[in-house]
């Protein structure tokens, strides 16, 4: 119980860095789930990542590509775009096909494009998981299935502040993952066009700083 209270404060420092809002853990989720694979402490997980299903074609039948070979599955991230309605469709065709699929973000679901910031992303990657019991997203969290503690969270890298400028310039991380400034701007002659104004103000791409807060 003292690590799983000192992972939560850490997890809510580095959001709080960050300028993620504080998110309640997930109380309507279980902690615990058993699957349908023989005995306790044997668990077959089937593993998929970077789908990237915003580069397909509309009507494409993407899920066809993941054909159960193991009750769970694990999305590793880069899997879409949550605020695409592709995402949310895709895994609940998946958690018709696996018992459990359990679902990490990767830095690409946190691709704004200068409409929303990384929280309001992760909101969407949340919400396409809290309609279905099979499906379960993981950040900064730990799950058991059938005895096996599974830990999932996004991981960022710790940038030296030597090489903060390069990275900055040239990762599309630090173009298209937003952060709410907090200040809302009143001259409408500045005013940010209507899809980056929120309620946390406007954005501004995310830096490494934020990115090692993160990372911390």
């Amino acid at each position: 119980v003292a690590s799983q209270n000192k992972l939560a404060e850490k997890r809510a420092a580095a959001e709080a860095a960050l300028g993620l809002a504080p998110r309640p853990p997930a109380a309507h989720k279980p902690a615990s789930y058993t699957v349908a694979d023989g005995s306790a402490g044997v668990l077959r997980v089937q593993i998929a990542s970077d789908l990237h299903l915003e580069f397909y074609e509309a009507g494409e039948d993407v899920p066809a590509m993941l054909e159960p070979a193991a009750p769970v599955l694990a999305l590793l991230g880069d899997i879409g775009n949550p605020a695409d309605a592709s995402y949310a469709r895709f895994l609940a065709a998946m958690a018709e096909r696996f018992e459990l699929v359990l679902v990490l973000v990767g830095n690409h679901e946190y691709y704004g494009h200068g409409r929303y910031s990384a929280d309001e992303m992760h909101a969407k990657a949340e919400a396409a998981c809290a309609a279905n019991p099979r499906l379960r997203l993981l950040h900064n969290e730990s799950i058991t299935v059938n005895g096996v503690r599974v830990l999932g969270g996004a991981l960022w890298s710790d940038v030296p502040p030597l090489e903060r400028p390069v990275v900055e310039a040239s990762m599309n991380d630090y173009a298209l993952i937003g952060k709410r400034t907090g200040e809302v701007v009143a001259d409408p002659a500045v005013a940010p066009a209507p899809a980056t104004a929120g309620a946390g103000g406007a954005l501004r791409p995310v830096s490494c700083a934020d990115t090692c807060a993160w990372h911390e």
